[in-house]
């Protein structure tokens, strides 16, 4: 995992993650979702737009073959925590356990930053 934020969240409603991924493995992976303490679901998302909307679609599992890197962006594939149990600020690190159909799972620390630097 690299390059890893998460833009601090105006709200306690939700917070989304961005990072890269490489399997580097030998074999395809298979990610499941996650979880975390700062939220009490965690779900893997792609944004789409259709006719001028935006809308995100929940992925349930999200294949990376061997030898592939993915990348976890804003306008793309997203973790995205809902219902916070607190707001994460600019500054800090969220602990995130990333799941795995065929792997074990991952624990990652995001640095949240603040929204201005999130688009730089």
């Amino acid at each position: 995992m690299q390059d890893a934020y998460s833009p601090a969240p105006l709200n306690d409603r939700s917070a989304a993650i961005y990072f890269r991924i490489e399997n580097d493995t030998g074999e395809s992976i298979v990610l499941t979702g996650g979880h975390t303490e700062v939220a009490r679901k965690v779900e893997m998302h792609r944004t789409e737009i259709s006719n001028g909307l935006v809308r995100m679609v929940r992925l349930p599992e999200i294949p990376v073959a061997s030898g592939e890197s993915l990348e976890f962006r804003p306008g793309g594939l997203h973790f995205m925590l809902v219902d916070l149990t607190g707001i994460p600020e600019a500054g800090t690190e969220i602990e995130l356990t990333i799941t795995f159909k065929n792997q074990p799972d991952r624990i990652i620390r995001i640095p949240v930053v603040s929204p201005g630097d999130a688009l730089e």
